[in-house]
């Protein structure tokens, strides 16, 4: 075997052997990104090719939250409807039985059934493109939200320039 190839490694290799070396070393406080791109630098990567990379992981990070997010409020949603779907067909079941007559209960309990049973099949077995378009709906949602409140906060300082006091969100409603 040749020197050369012993000491050459692939892709999956380099990162497997950081790994292990990262875990490791993240026992003694992690590395810091200056760490990261000299460690980089001296891989032959350019600093902007590391930055670029943070900030990809960041954002795929960010990506993962927002796909958990999505499933946790999906089956919160799901058991809010459970709930809807048992206190509504007891209280149709009790107002049967009050009433007396025939079983007409279980016509809403099984339609309503079996629009919880594909409810349920949409909840915990969602498809992967579902979860990607939800997050992608709540990240675009939160960047919004975000713009708005950036956006307010220029109005406050702006009126509070305008008028020589604080402005907030109280005073801001008076003009």
């Amino acid at each position: 075997m040749n020197t050369d190839e012993a000491n050459t490694f692939t892709v999956q290799q380099v990162e497997a052997i950081l790994k292990r070396a990262l875990r490791d070393h993240a026992r003694d406080g992690g590395i810091t990104r200056e760490e990261l791109v000299e460690t980089a630098r001296e891989l032959g990567i350019s600093p902007s090719e590391v930055e670029k990379a943070i900030r990809e992981e960041a954002s795929m990070g960010e990506f993962e939250r927002a796909k958990e997010v999505w499933l946790v409020r999906r089956r919160n949603q799901f058991f809010r409807h459970l709930q809807s779907y048992a206190i509504a067909n007891g209280f149709l079941f009790l107002l049967n039985m009050a009433t007396g007559g025939e079983n007409w209960f279980v016509y809403p309990l099984l339609g309503w059934g079996v629009v919880l049973a594909f409810d349920a099949a949409g909840t915990f077995n969602p498809s992967s493109s579902k979860i990607e378009r939800g997050a992608r709906k709540l990240m675009k949602k939160r960047a919004w939200s975000q713009l708005a409140e950036d956006g307010e906060q220029v109005l406050y300082a702006k009126l509070s320039a305008f008028t020589g006091k604080a402005a907030s969100r109280n005073t801001a409603d008076r003009y």
